[in-house]
Formats: structure tokens, sequence, C-alpha cells
């Protein structure tokens, strides 16, 4: 951002005026050895004014970012999470789709005179064939739950052969009253950053929309209606939905052909068991499990559960599907605790109605949260008033804390340093120390005094010029999102922490570790305000020590994720299957009510 036309022509005249009286103020005598410190201050500045012009001209546009590396790359890890390929992937079978479910196949075939069905079966090796046989591009997967909806779109993304890149993107978080194209940009910035959200608008995206049965029902006819109307004459598309969801809307996807899964027949799962665990335990019990075992999430959670046990009990169990996914979870997590901070994590999500598990919005977990920010805000607020030394910025301090906890019932977003600003830091440095010193000079501080103000004037014009902005879209891992808040946040603390520290330092009559204090005190204050990084450190201490999720929670979820429980989509983590969510929500509720 360009500095306004008015701020050199200003600080030139404060620094003229503050030199001219700091060095005739004691006489002529002493002005040699007062120009000699301002000397090296107005040097400093010349070389990072110098610095600053150097690192401009330096500075090459960003490469564009190559997406289908990126999104084949996510998608290649999610299968090494799920084990996918241990020890190979399951047959996942697919028919053509009842009529009423499928356009006209005129219009899928672009042409008014063409009216002959294309069959569209085959199995997992077969996608990208049967995909390029659609003439429209376009296509919706149907299946039941647990069918292999994602183990299709996942195989689809790494294996089709298409001029757009197919980008998984779950239609769960999408509001049908936002347009469609401008939610695909937004979770594509999300996921891989800003540079990729300009690929829709390029059309080099085919968006692979996941999950339409997870959109409330009552805005799923809307959201048909705003698919089709996102849709130019040859945009492709890829929908996935569960049957029955999907044959209750009012219209159908226009110019989509649409196959519906298939179960697992016996043979698939008699052979994949076989390949998969030691002996042939599962041989005596698989034709009455059939039923049971039909669907490729049933299969792999049995696979799971009974890697090392006998299957047998299955056949005395009343319901074998709730009691496979009650035991996934303390097959793969022998601890007690460990089951039930994953169970606290599922019932969270089902009451905030979503499947995205975002470290940001964890203080939303915590009941009476305003009380506990309000008070972990309101303590060094108070703290920095009581030792501040100053009647003025006490009662300042006081009154500004009243806007800050009103603050506290909206979520903030985490946030990044701009990098595209960086090089307007050294200018501001040139500036900052330039006015800090002029400013001392008028005020008549002490020499070492003026280089301190100057200094503390540079950090803050640095702090405000280099600016940040929402990074929940530019950064596609949880971990270094974390990083990347906590580092805006010590960098906005100064912004804060400076202009009450020198207020403290001139008001208070200059102590330095009463003025020390107060600054920390109101940036730590700041950081709970109005940081994620904040927030998320004191609502992860509070659940941590009433023993809700573990201390180190960032490292529990990168095992969860490694054991499959979770999958990682962009900055957010999800539970592998809607189901399992659920189930865990149901356990943990059961275990709070008893």
């Amino acid at each position: 951002m360009r500095s306004p036309r008015w701020t050199w022509p200003v600080v030139t005249l404060v620094v003229a005026t503050g030199l001219f009286l700091f060095l005739v103020g004691d006489g002529w005598e002493l002005a040699d050895q007062k120009s000699s410190v301002l000397g090296m201050a107005f040097g400093c500045a010349g070389l990072l004014l110098a610095l600053a012009q150097w690192w401009s001209g330096r500075r090459t546009a960003p490469e564009p970012p190559d997406l289908a590396a990126a999104v084949r790359a996510q998608w290649r890890q999610e299968e090494r999470a799920r084990g996918v390929h241990d020890p190979y992937p399951l047959p996942v079978r697919w028919d053509n789709a009842p009529p009423e479910l499928v356009d006209h196949w005129p219009t899928i075939h672009r042409d008014p005179d063409r009216d002959d069905p294309v069959d569209l079966s085959g199995a997992l090796d077969d996608l990208a064939e049967v995909y390029a046989a659609v003439p429209s591009g376009r296509l919706v997967v149907l299946g039941g739950p647990g069918s292999g909806k994602t183990v299709v779109t996942t195989r689809f993304v790494l294996t089709a052969d298409t001029e757009r890149v197919p980008v998984i993107l779950p239609l769960g978080s999408w509001n049908p009253e936002q347009d469609l194209r401008s939610w695909l940009s937004d979770e594509l910035e999300r996921q891989y950053g800003p540079e990729a959200a300009a690929l829709v608008a390029a059309e080099r995206v085919l968006p692979v929309l996941d999950g339409f049965d997870e959109i409330a029902p009552h805005l799923r006819d809307r959201a048909i209606r705003g698919i089709n109307a996102s849709l130019g004459a040859d945009d492709p598309l890829v929908l996935t939905s569960r049957v029955a969801e999907y044959a209750a809307a009012a219209d159908v996807v226009t110019g989509a052909a649409a196959i519906v899964l298939a179960d697992l027949d016996a043979a698939d799962v008699e052979k994949y068991l076989r390949l998969s665990t030691r002996g042939d335990k599962w041989a005596p019990v698989l034709d009455r499990l059939l039923p049971v075992l039909g669907t490729p999430l049933m299969t792999t959670l049995a696979r799971t559960v009974y890697d090392t046990e006998d299957p047998a009990e299955l056949l005395d169990v009343p319901d074998p599907e709730a009691h496979l996914l009650g035991r996934y979870v303390p097959v793969l997590y022998t601890e007690h605790r460990d089951r039930r901070h994953l169970r606290f994590l599922a019932d969270f999500l089902v009451r905030q109605d979503t499947h995205d598990l975002a470290w940001w919005r964890l203080p939303s977990a915590v009941r009476g949260r305003r009380v506990l920010f309000a008070a972990a805000l309101a303590a060094p607020v108070l703290l920095g008033a009581a030792v501040s030394g100053s009647t003025s910025v006490a009662v300042l301090l006081v009154v500004l804390l009243g806007p800050m906890i009103s603050g506290l019932g909206t979520d903030h977003p985490p946030l990044r340093l701009r990098p595209t600003r960086w090089s307007g830091a050294p200018g501001a440095a040139a500036v900052g120390l330039c006015a800090g010193a002029g400013a001392g000079l008028l005020l008549g501080l002490a020499p070492w005094t003026v280089v301190l103000l100057a200094a503390a004037v540079a950090a803050l014009a640095v702090a405000t010029a280099v600016g940040a902005g929402p990074a929940d879209g530019t950064v596609g891992d949880p971990d270094r999102l974390l990083r990347v808040d906590r580092t805006t946040s010590l960098v906005t603390v100064v912004k804060f922490a400076v202009p009450v520290g020198l207020a403290v330092a001139l008001l208070g009559g200059g102590d330095g570790p009463r003025a020390l204090t107060t600054a920390l005190a109101i940036g730590l204050a700041q950081t709970v305000a109005y940081q994620a990084w904040g927030r998320f450190a004191l609502a992860r201490a509070y659940l941590a020590a009433t023993g809700r999720l573990p201390w180190r929670l960032m490292a529990f979820l990168r095992e969860a994720h490694r054991r499959g429980v979770l999958r990682q989509v962009g900055p957010v983590y999800q539970f592998r299957h809607a189901r399992l969510r659920d189930r865990l929500a149901e356990e943990y509720g059961q275990t709070e009510r008893s």
C-alpha cells in the first residue's frame, strides 16, 4: 500500500523542527556531539530506504499454482492414511441409474436427435473410460451409506484424463443461496490458496461435488436449481449423493448421466478379507455376514476390527453394523481417554451441524465461553492499569476493556501476514525512525531515549505496514495454518503493546519495567480478544484441564489422521465417514448422561 502524499512532508517538518530545537537547546558548543548521535539514526534510515528499493526491484510475479499436482498429492495421502491399497482397492462396481434419475439423453448427447442411452456399467478400473463416455462430461454418482462414493471420487481425481483439473469439494458446506461459482472459488482458495481460486473463472476446474445429501432437505431443490444455473454450455461436473435424497429433489442436474453403486458380491468380500488377514477365519461365517459386509465401509471396518480376533462373535450380535462402528475406534485406541476425546470432538461437530473440524472454531466447544474469555481478557487489562503508574493510562485501559469484551461473541478466522506487503516494511521502518526521532526531539528527551522512541515507533510502523489478512483460504494444512496465525498474532501484538508502552513510559514517569509489564499485559489481552490463536490456546487449555481434549491437540489430530479415523480436507479435518461421527457423538451423549 502506498503512503499518503502528506506522509513525508509532515515527517520532514517534524524532524527538521525537532532537530533544530535539539541542536540549539543546550547551546551551539554541544551541537557537534548531538549531530553525531543523530547521524547514526539517519544513516540507518537511509540504509532501510535503499534496501526497500532493492527489494521492490527484485520481486517477481508468483508462479501459477500446479493445482493438479496439489490435488493428486492430497488424495494420495488420504488413500495411504485409509489403507486403500492394503492389500488393494475394493472392486466397487456400478450400473446405470434408473431413467427417472437421469436427464434426457438428447440433452446428455448435446444432440436433440440422439436418444440412445449409453451403457455406463463398470468397475473401479473402468472409471476413466466410463466418464469419457458421457458426452456432456456430467455424471452423478449415487449410492447408499458406505457404498464407496468416496473411493470412486478419489480414484477419479487420481486417474481421470481430463482437460480440466478434477477437485473434490464438500457440498455440505455450500449454502444454495450463494452463487455456486463464487462458492467454488472460496473453497478452492480455502484448500489450495488464492491463486487456485482464479482457475474457476479461467474454466480450468472440474468440480467434484461430494455429498448432495448433506445439504439440508429444505434447500435441496434450490441447490439443484443453483447447480443448473451455474453451468455453462460445456461445463463438466461430477456430483455424489445417496439415492433417496437425490431422487426426492424436484429436478436432476441438467445434462447429467447417473450411475448407482452396487453392493460388493460374495466373491469380492471373501477374496479381500482372505488376502488382508492371516489364516482363513472368515470362511465359516462369511455366508451369514454377507448382508452386513456388502459395502466397502463395513468390509474395511470388519477387516480392521477383527484383524487379530475371531469374527464369529458377529453371528451373535443383534446389529452387526452398529457393532462394527462401535468397535472400530476402541480397536485403534486402547486408552479410554483417547476414545473420549474423539467422542467429544464428534459431539461438537454434530452440535455445530458440520463435518469440518477446524481448530479456530474450537472455542465454540467451551460452554460458557464468554465468561471464560471475558475473565481471561479482563485480568491482564486490569493488571496493566494497576501497574501503569498513570491515572490517565489506567482510565483509558479500563474504558477500552468494554469494546474488547463486546467483541468476544464474534469468531475470528486465522490471519496471516500479507507477503505482498513486506516490500513496504523497510520504507515504513524509515518513516517510523524519522517520526519517532523527531517527536523525541520536540519533547526534549535525552539522546538515548530518543533512540529508543525511534526504534519503538519504527517497530509499530512495520507491524502496521505489513498488515494481515485471512489465512484459512491461503494455507492448506491445519498445523501450518496454526503457526501462521501465531506469527501474525505476535506481530499484531506490537501494534497494541508499543503505543501502550510509550504512553506509560511518557505519562508514568519513564519507568521502563512498568511500561514493559503494561504493554505485555495489553498485548496478551488483545490476543485473547481478536486473534484465533489466542482463543484457541485458551480453549484448548480449558478443555484439556477438564479432561475433554488432550493438551497436545494438534498432534492428537495428526495421529487420528494417520490411523484413518480422520481425513484432511484443506485446513480442516473430518471423520472418515458421517456414520462414524454420528456413532461417536451418540456414545458421548450416552456417557455424559450416565
